[in-house]
């Protein structure tokens, strides 16, 4: 008999039980989730952890460029998975917000003075991260610029 599969859960969140059950159900039902609920100055200190317990698989709710480094490093030794989580609605009003949360694995999210509402559909696997950058070039456009709206910022994010 072997020892269970460990799951690392990188959030500051924790998970709904329909994220736990969906794990069990991908990686056994005795899988041991390590939570960890910390902010990270460098990969590095979250590449420690990963070392001390050794995950089949993490769930990381981290910027990009931390995931993407964390690919980098571990190859597949540790599948990368993202929640899928899903808009459902869009409101101000909070307390409609707050009964659909009730309803499922959803979460409620304020965005200014709007309620998201999002609900759990999986995990997908994180294989690959790209950020896209060019020469911001200012020096030889500055002339060209009329108002801060001109200037646009692009990336291409690949999950």
């Amino acid at each position: 008999m072997g020892y269970p599969k460990v799951v690392l859960w990188v959030s500051r969140h924790k998970p709904m039980r329909e994220e736990v059950d969906e794990l069990k159900k991908l990686y056994g039902e005795d899988v041991v989730i390590v939570t960890v609920n910390r902010r990270f100055k460098a990969v590095d200190e979250l590449l420690k952890i990963v070392s001390e317990t050794n995950p089949v698989a993490m769930v990381c709710i981290l910027p990009l460029s931390f995931v993407m480094h964390l690919i980098e490093y571990l190859g597949d030794r540790v599948v990368i998975l993202m929640p899928e989580m899903v808009t459902i609605t869009v409101t101000r009003n909070k307390r409609q917000a707050m009964e659909l949360v009730k309803k499922g694995a959803r979460v409620m999210v304020k965005r200014l003075d709007k309620y998201e509402v999002k609900e759990f559909r999986g995990y997908k696997r994180v294989k690959r991260i790209v950020i896209e950058t060019e020469p911001v070039g200012i020096h030889e456009n500055i002339n060209n610029i009329n108002n801060v709206n001109d200037i646009h910022i692009s990336h291409t994010e690949v999950v």
